[in-house]
């Protein structure tokens, strides 16, 4: 309402305004000052309906607990998520209660202080990445709410993809600019076999429910050392309150060491919550007893997990933390790419001072991703990582990546990119640095919630290889005479060194979130499905 040009409820109150939804005209009131007073009601009603139609076409008119009916007014009711606090809403809640806003605030609204910056029939909306974050049946629903707008001319509609998403059925001209730049339009069906004939050129073998299903029964997954270890994560019995509403509910599950877990179910199904009390950010993980939830063997108040303590020990990657990243140029004194990498060794948001090893590190890994972040050389073009391995490989050197990340070349582009702007890059690669803040120090557990939001396919590509690479059952990690001699991605001056890192990053353990299947890494052997706070299936270990 108060981007509609209307102060109702709170903001009417703290801003000690008349709620214009409640604006009645007074005995005093006379015709002109009455008559302005009811057209102002009237539109803010007008608004008002079409905030709750929208609200009700993304399933965001769902009924308040019942401890919170009596304090809400007759009309809002039926609409609790409109009058939920933004920081209680999940990812992809967010997602929709924004393009809400987007889809009210595309058409005009007659009475409205803000009328002259609405748009009317005819307009055009223009969204980037729509898609992102929302689970498989809110995309469809989303898909029919725009198709209908877009029939309509109310308003006309321009989607910007990318391009391994689907594109929607009313989609009628497409544009498509590949790799290399190059841009080509035309109508759907003959754009649409260009997209897919680029797509079969570089197409890297995709995830999916049966394969992790294959994973979690197979013999490769029997229990290994991870599961004999104690438990990095362990819940019992755990829920989670708010107002009267379970958001978790008889919560059980441990992750160990080597765990490849993914974390899945529609928006608002509890997983935000989930994630929120293994990180310790959630206000209710000090409250709950040590008895029910243990991190790193101890509770969440213990000397051991201060918060400090715990973000070395944890690597996260999340929507909230992409949107929160600092982002200020580099000459003001914002993060260039290094620093940026560099400050996930003590997990907070801003430069450290980073000694000799860090910083050599820091290069080593920016280098395997350099021809998918930022500059690119005829040596270092972007290929999938799982057509240059084979099984003839004598070490995880340059011949499983399509360059060698040592070699001179390739390291001098890795320091001139770590000293650029961290905000000049694109989102995707903005993307890819987040996540290699998130493991530059070998964590013992990796978080990593909608990991590739904004990556193109070459990119997504290349970082389901670096989580599938250290994974023992993986294609792009073998055992040889008992050691881990294959992981490609281990760094290190030394074949010691390199040994000792891929052991490392074998023992983590990782917990991924993605609302596409396809983009779920290959080494995943493990499923927890959450509907309402509550487990609902569960495959492998």
């Amino acid at each position: 309402m108060r981007s509609l040009g209307f102060s109702v409820g709170q903001v009417a109150r703290l801003s000690c305004v008349a709620d214009d939804l409640l604006i009645a005209p007074t005995e005093a009131d006379r015709e002109t000052v009455a008559l302005g007073k009811e057209k102002q009601r009237s539109a803010a009603w007008e608004a008002h309906e079409k905030i709750m139609r929208t609200a009700k076409m993304l399933r965001l008119d769902r009924p308040p607990p019942a401890s919170d009916v009596a304090g809400v007014r007759k009309h809002e009711q039926s609409t609790a998520l409109l009058h939920t606090p933004l920081i209680r809403l999940s990812n992809g809640q967010m997602r929709r209660a924004r393009l809400m806003d987007a889809l009210v605030r595309c058409s005009s609204v007659p009475g409205s202080a803000s009328n002259s910056a609405q748009a009317g029939p005819g307009a055009l909306l223009v969204l980037s990445q729509p898609y992102n974050g929302l689970d498989a049946p809110t995309r469809s629903l989303l898909s029919d709410i725009l198709q209908e707008r877009h029939a309509a001319r109310d308003p006309r509609i321009l989607l910007f993809l990318r391009a391994q998403d689907e594109v929607p059925d009313f989609i009628t001209h497409v544009t498509f600019i590949d790799q290399d730049g190059r841009v080509r339009a035309g109508e759907r069906e003959e754009m649409l076999d260009v997209m897919r004939r680029q797509a079969n050129s570089d197409a890297h073998a995709q995830g999916s429910y049966a394969l992790v299903k294959q994973l979690a029964t197979s013999k490769r997954n029997e229990p290994s050392l991870g599961q004999s270890s104690a438990p990095l994560v362990k819940f019992t019995n755990v829920g989670v309150k708010y107002a009267g509403k379970m958001a978790l509910d008889e919560i059980n599950f441990e992750v160990h060491p080597s765990t490849r877990m993914v974390l899945v179910g529609d928006n608002g199904s509890g997983k935000s919550t989930l994630l929120s009390l293994i990180l310790g950010d959630h206000p209710q993980s000090f409250s709950i007893p040590s008895d029910r939830i243990s991190l790193f063997g101890a509770p969440r108040s213990a000397p051991s997990n201060a918060t400090l303590l715990l973000a070395r020990r944890i690597g996260h990657v999340s929507p909230e933390l992409f949107n929160a990243f600092p982002r200020k140029d580099s000459e003001r004194g914002g993060l260039t790419v290094g620093q940026a990498i560099g400050s996930g060794f003590e997990g907070v948001f801003s430069r450290r001072a980073l000694n000799e090893e860090q910083r050599e590190r820091v290069w080593s890994m920016l280098a395997l991703f350099d021809d998918v972040i930022g500059s690119q050389t005829d040596e270092m073009q972007s290929a999938p990582l799982t057509k240059r391995f084979t099984n003839e490989c004598a070490a995880p050197t340059a011949a499983m990546l399509p360059f060698d990340p040592r070699s001179a070349n390739a390291l001098d582009a890795a320091k001139k990119l770590s000293k650029q702007s961290f905000s000049s890059l694109s989102l995707g690669s903005q993307s890819i640095v987040l996540l290699l803040r998130a493991a530059i120090s070998n964590p013992a557990l990796l978080i990593l919630d909608e990991p590739f939001q904004h990556q193109n396919s070459h990119q997504v590509g290349r970082c389901r290889d670096f989580l599938d690479s250290s994974a023992p059952h993986s294609a792009l990690y073998q055992i040889h005479a008992g050691q881990a001699t294959r992981d490609a991605f281990a760094i290190g001056k030394t074949a010691e060194e390199r040994e000792r890192d891929a052991l490392q990053r074998r023992s983590a353990a990782i917990i991924v979130v993605s609302h596409y299947e396809s983009e779920w890494p290959q080494s995943i052997s493990s499923l927890i499905r959450l509907d309402a706070g509550r487990v609902v299936e569960r495959l492998g270990n």
